[in-house]
């Protein structure tokens, strides 16, 4: 289940293909009507797993981790115990030691609704067919932060206590701040090959990408001088130097004719330029 969120580009992306992804829309929409009554104060929840040792050994505490689906959880620690597979009456795990290969983890969830208010969840036991499980569901991406890892030796189970994260919520906001700016200068499409270009990295996308936008384009087109320039990142990025050379000159070219020389544009297109 676990997912590290190590830089902020990384999370941007993560928060874009998520809230584009229809399943998020629809279902997290449907969940978050279920979710209106949920309980307002402090309460547990506890999901148990088997994962390989591998993972394992990447926890850390305060490592932030996200769900990379739906993820149930249930409000008795003793339910979330049968689905790990735990011995019923000896509470043992099948793992003979921490060397195993799959070791089982019995995850504690602290979800305090008033720091973490754009937290999706819902507790769906009315809604299930087995109500004694007391289910309570976490909506597609939502993040988590591991406060304590400990092993017990006895029963070979590994704990892990996790708060519920308002990460997701603050990347919404800081996404959607990030896109009003960029509108700021330039149009939605010529927007989303800036991103292409520069966020994601995905660079034969970007490079198609903005080549449809210059064939697409009159040759007045304002943007036309942003589409030469972030081609010319994109060559660079690939080492294709002449190619950026290329698209460097045509984007100064158009901004020395269209902007004043002291506009920040037309120098940041010199710099590139120059350092190219």
């Amino acid at each position: 289940m676990s997912m590290p969120c190590n830089t902020q580009c990384a999370k941007r992306q993560m928060l874009a293909e998520f809230r584009r992804h229809p399943a998020y829309c629809k279902n997290n929409a449907q969940l978050a009507k279920i979710s209106e009554g949920c309980q307002k104060s402090s309460f547990r929840v506890y999901r148990g797993a088997a994962i390989d040792r591998d993972e394992i050994e990447k926890f850390c505490v305060g490592m932030l981790v996200g769900s990379n689906g739906f993820l149930s959880s249930s409000r008795s620690s003793e339910v979330a115990k049968m689905f790990m597979g735990l011995d019923q009456i000896t509470g043992m795990s099948p793992s003979q030691s921490q060397t195993n290969k799959q070791q089982y983890v019995l995850f504690e969830i602290v979800i305090d609704p008033d720091q973490t208010i754009d937290l999706m969840m819902a507790d769906v036991s009315e809604q299930s067919n087995y109500p004694e499980e007391q289910e309570v569901l976490f909506g597609l991406g939502t993040t988590f932060i591991i406060k304590q890892i400990k092993h017990d030796n006895q029963h070979n189970v590994w704990h892990v206590e996790m708060t519920g994260s308002s990460e997701m919520g603050e990347l919404k906001k800081e996404h959607t701040k990030h896109v009003e700016n960029g509108l700021r200068y330039y149009d939605a499409t010529t927007l989303f090959g800036v991103f292409l270009s520069g966020v994601s990295s995905n660079y034969p996308v970007a490079i198609n990408y903005l080549q449809s936008r210059l064939r697409n384009m009159t040759f007045n087109d304002p943007y036309r001088a942003s589409i030469y320039y972030f081609l010319a990142r994109v060559y660079r990025h690939l080492g294709k130097l002449q190619h950026s050379i290329e698209y460097f000159r045509r984007a100064m070219l158009l901004r020395k004719r269209s902007l004043p020389q002291s506009c920040y544009a037309y120098a940041d297109t010199l710099a590139d330029l120059a350092v190219t």
